[in-house]
């Protein structure tokens, strides 16, 4: 049982985690490149990884104040849910590209779900 959630049950979550993955997810390749000496990203391929995952959208509201009131913006997040296994695996880095139904996305962030140690959620930038 994990400690930060009472009554989560951790190797319930991984077994339908786990399996909705293996039925509904896919294959995705993740591009990392080499970097130069000013950490910016070249043409040439330093590595490929393929995980398996679930795409999703996550959405946040902000507040916005204004001089006459306020307003709630909406921002919708792509996301990867993929196995814990599979990513400690081969870990995904912030800058590694990806084409989800066939547009190009960066990994912005990778976090461990609950800190249960059976799921990963990949945030996921659009490339304009």
């Amino acid at each position: 049982m994990n400690d930060l959630l009472p009554g989560f049950s951790v190797g319930a979550q991984k077994r339908k985690v786990e399996l909705n993955i293996k039925r509904y997810g896919r294959e995705y390749l993740f591009t990392r490149y080499v970097r130069n000496e000013f950490k910016e990203t070249t043409d040439e391929v330093e590595k490929e990884i393929t995980i398996r995952g679930i795409y999703h959208m996550s959405t946040s509201h902000i507040k916005l104040k204004e001089a006459d009131g306020s307003r709630i913006v909406s921002k919708r997040t792509p996301m990867l849910l993929v196995l814990y296994d599979d990513f400690v695996e081969d870990p995904l880095e912030t800058d590694d590209k990806v084409d989800v139904n066939g547009s190009p996305h960066r990994v912005t962030e990778a976090v461990n779900l609950a800190e249960g140690d059976f799921a990963y959620s990949v945030s996921l930038e659009l490339i304009v």
